[in-house]
């Protein structure tokens, strides 16, 4: 043993002393350690040690010894190969100014051959209240400090990897002192401590991310909630930092099906759609436009606003026609944002032919309300429009009261099987007068069976305007027109 560790040993020995009593415990293969345990009563200004005691894996032949200054355990040790002793060592910081921080365990080169049988390993407290530091930078980080006036409990476990025989070992626990620390919070709860063990460099704070479901992080913070990067050379004050964050959303421009165009992220309501990223949706805006057009498509967006956001944004993809038609989207539960079909609303101008589409961009067309509005009067003797045709596209499943009326020389007219009911006068007004009265030709795309479960289910005065020879063509057959206008109930003639 060295003459200090020798002449340490007498100034220890001559404080006043108590001694921790240990039992005896009958177990099976078990390590015996020998020796007395002392606790020091004495106040010191550094890190003492104030009680061991073995927890486990150990039969107590007499008392473990601990000299109590500054931090050591001092065993003596029999046993073979593979078993255990668990000692729980607590300390005390007698300082009524330093703040320590556990470093690492060491031992005199006289116990080497002995430690070389020892696999010595050190861990938190069973409670977890304390953690045990990491060397990073020259300063000890994420370890619990141990201010003026507390205790600190750490476990040591002594596994052997050979047999030993009566030996003595002993270990040296080190203490840091510490000049500052910065205490990190996340939710007001303890994220992470850095004890820092040499102020004569700068200290940056931590470059390792907190988590925070659905939130963005945005960096460290002090008090007076300004971002903090580093402290100086020289710093001697504890500080306590705060994680900032910032909500996370995403801006979606989606198809009018709901397939999505081009997503991009944002992290903040009054943060705008950064200019890369309206580059690349100002790209795919141009794209989509120019392949709309070609099929005589118009597209708008649902208007949105970043500045205000406070949840993620969906943009839909709005089509209509160029010219022609009006198709109004609908929302049947409108606070998902998603489009579930479309309706055709009254124009003023169509075509000779009119093409109502029974699906546009993936969402379907379920409803026309009505093709033609003269100019929005209600005029009967204003017929404008030249409509002579209009194709009804499968999908359409309802065609509103008035829907096809004031088309006087409206000629002939192409429905769906996926029609399921009409309006009041579907079709009225669709002559000039008396004498310039038009007979219709309505080619349905069903059997003539489903024709009548379509009539059955549309309201009585569907076929208003109709003249007497009007045909109603069918997959396997027609019908044909045998009363007057404005009827109120269809006279089958059969074919």
């Amino acid at each position: 043993m060295k003459t200090w560790v020798k002449a340490m040993v007498c100034i220890v020995l001559s404080f006043s002393f108590f001694f921790l009593a240990s039992g005896y415990a009958t177990l099976t293969d078990v390590l015996y350690i020998t020796g007395s345990a002392h606790l020091n009563a004495v106040k010191l200004d550094e890190i003492v040690i104030t009680n061991v005691e073995a927890i486990s894996g150990t039969s107590i032949g007499s008392q473990s010894a601990a000299i109590v200054y500054p931090t050591n355990i001092d065993s003596k040790i029999t046993g073979t190969s593979g078993q255990k002793i668990v000692y729980k060592v607590t300390t005390h910081n007698y300082s009524e100014t330093k703040t320590y921080i556990y470093s690492h365990p060491s031992w005199a080169p006289e116990f080497d051959v002995v430690a070389n049988k020892l696999n010595i390993s050190v861990s938190a407290d069973a409670a977890g209240i304390q953690s045990l530091p990491k060397k990073q930078g020259g300063n000890w980080v994420e370890g619990t400090p141990v201010r003026p006036g507390e205790d600190y409990v750490f476990y040591v476990t002594y596994t052997l990897t050979g047999d030993i025989s009566d030996e003595n070992i002993w270990v040296h626990y080190s203490f840091a002192e510490v000049d500052y620390t910065i205490t990190y919070l996340n939710n007001n709860e303890t994220y992470a401590v850095d004890c820092i063990t040499d102020n004569s460099v700068a200290y940056y704070v931590r470059s390792d991310t907190p988590q925070n479901s659905n939130l963005a992080f945005a960096g460290w913070v002090n008090a007076s909630l300004v971002e903090v990067s580093s402290y100086p050379a020289g710093t001697t004050h504890d500080y306590t930092l705060s994680a900032k964050w910032e909500n996370i959303y995403l801006i979606i421009f989606a198809d009018a099906d709901g397939s999505v165009i081009y997503q991009e992220t944002f992290t903040d309501s009054s943060t705008k759609l950064s200019a890369a990223g309206q580059a690349i949706v100002d790209t795919k805006l141009a794209e989509l436009n120019a392949e709309a057009a070609k099929r005589d498509l118009r597209v708008i967006w649902s208007e949105y606003d970043i500045a205000s956001a406070t949840g993620d944004i969906i943009v839909h993809a709005i089509y209509n026609y160029n010219g022609y038609l009006n198709l109004v989207p609908v929302y049947e539960q409108p606070d998902d944002g998603v489009l579930d079909y479309y309706k055709v609303m009254a124009v003023d101008t169509l075509p000779e032919t009119v093409r109502v589409p029974g699906n546009v961009g993936g969402v379907p067309v379920k409803y026309i309300e009505r093709i033609t509005n003269v100019d929005g009067e209600n005029d009967w003797d204003n017929f404008e429009n030249t409509v002579k045709k209009i194709t009804v596209e499968e999908g359409v499943e309802e065609i509103g009261w008035n829907g096809l009326a004031w088309t006087p020389n409206l000629a002939e007219v192409e429905l769906p099987n996926s029609l399921d009911k009409m309006g009041k006068n579907v079709f009225s007004r669709n002559i000039l007068g008396g004498s310039d009265q038009k007979k219709l030709t309505v080619t349905f795309n069903g059997t003539k069976a489903e024709w009548k479960a379509v009539v059955a289910n549309s309201h009585s005065d569907w076929d208003g305007g109709l003249k007497d020879g009007s045909v109603i063509k069918c997959t396997d057959g027609y019908f044909e027109l045998d009363k007057g206008l404005f009827s109120k109930k269809w006279v089958e003639k059969s074919y």
